[in-house]
């Protein structure tokens, strides 16, 4: 673990993305901050989606938020980005790998099965207010046809 000079905070490495240990003892990663963001917003819609929130399920101080985020609309710029590419871009891909025609209607249907409606229901709330976010949201819905 090597010390960085923030009160005594550790950092520890997990693959390509660095955690934070943060005071509270909890650890968090960018990938988690997207995950919680959409359990937020799946939870408590777009009116619920607070850095406080997202802060208190991850156990975590808002200055390890701010680690890995310089700002609360960076970070949600990048949450919406996070739910693009994982909601459309992976599961295309996915599925154009599968060579029987079968298996690929059989995967679109699980994945179909497993989106998070919760949050899509909250973004779609979000798009009515945040012209940014209806821009990725109109490019969703195009891509998935």
């Amino acid at each position: 673990h090597a010390r960085d000079g923030f009160a005594g905070r550790r950092h520890v490495s997990c693959g390509r993305s660095r955690t934070r240990v943060c005071t509270m003892g909890a650890v968090a990663s960018r990938e988690s901050y997207f995950d919680t963001g959409l359990d937020v917003l799946s939870d408590l819609g777009y009116g619920g989606l607070k850095l406080a929130v997202v802060c208190q399920r991850l156990g975590v101080t808002t200055g390890s938020f701010y680690h890995y985020f310089p700002s609360w609309s960076a970070y949600t710029r990048q949450l919406v980005e996070h739910w693009h590419d994982g909601m459309t871009v992976n599961i295309v891909e996915a599925v154009r790998a599968q060579p029987d025609p079968r298996m690929r209607i059989g995967s679109l249907i699980e994945a179909g099965l497993t989106l998070p409606h919760g949050a899509e229901a909250g973004i779609r709330v979000w798009s009515s207010i945040d012209p940014q976010v209806r821009a990725v949201q109109d490019f969703l819905l195009a891509e998935r046809g």
